[in-house]
């Protein structure tokens, strides 16, 4: 790859993996005074594929991937080096008790399987590590495994 040291999106499907490089990964806590629930936001987006398959080369896609994660009383100060945060169902019926996270590739998709983890902090940048899974990006029918979607990168407070 062209430069090793860049934060990329990896998406690992049936015919090997792709790297999307990072354009921009922010985070931001939303507060809801009344519920006492709060909300962490996460939203990455991407540039170009740089190594890509045939079936999705001439897609020219930039994904964008959203992640929202809800939970009682959650601070800033919750947001340390060691934080876990999971979100199994990317599509919640009842948003405003379940957490939501969604895919763009040319569609949308909820991704399931979604671990969030903290591994370092620098005043208002965290290093999060994110990984889901969604159905396979240019197959919706099913017929080819789920992709799995990886994400290492320094994420900017908005």
């Amino acid at each position: 790859m062209e430069n090793e040291n860049r934060p990329y999106l990896k998406l690992t499907r049936f015919c090997g993996d792709e790297f999307y490089p990072i354009k921009k990964a922010i985070w931001q806590i939303f507060k809801d005074d009344e519920s006492n629930i709060n909300e962490l936001w996460l939203n990455i987006e991407t540039d170009f594929g740089i190594v890509l398959h045939e079936d999705t080369k001439e897609l020219e896609a930039q994904p964008h991937w959203e992640l929202q994660f809800r939970a009682e009383k959650l601070n800033v100060s919750d947001l340390t080096k060691g934080f876990r945060a999971e979100i199994q169902c990317g599509y919640s019926d009842d948003f405003f008790n379940g957490s939501l996270a969604n895919f763009y590739y040319c569609e949308h998709e909820p991704s399931d399987n979604n671990v969030i983890e903290i591994l370092a902090t620098e005043g208002n940048s965290l290093l999060i590590r994110i990984m889901g899974e969604i159905t396979d990006i240019n197959y919706y029918d099913g017929s080819k495994p789920k992709n799995k979607i990886l994400v290492e990168t320094w994420f900017e407070m908005l």
